[in-house]
């Protein structure tokens, strides 16, 4: 799995279960990427709509919290 792809072509081939928001309070979720052009596969966590934030309450999805380490 490559680190990541400078190339512009990418599609989702997975979608996690994991969501969480970005520091503006966006929903995000990690997915598995993979470029058409070079055919590398690398994780990125993107933009999702927030209709699908209803995942959460059906147990579908879950969130992801962050702590810092001290």
């Amino acid at each position: 799995m490559a680190i990541f792809c400078r190339h512009p072509k990418s599609v989702i081939v997975t979608k996690s279960n994991v969501i969480q928001f970005d520091q503006s309070g966006f929903p995000m979720r990690l997915e598995t990427m993979e470029c058409l052009i070079c055919g590398k596969k690398y994780y990125a966590w993107n933009y999702i709509k927030k209709s699908e934030l209803d995942e959460l309450s059906t147990g579908k999805s879950v969130l992801c919290k962050w702590e810092n380490v001290e």
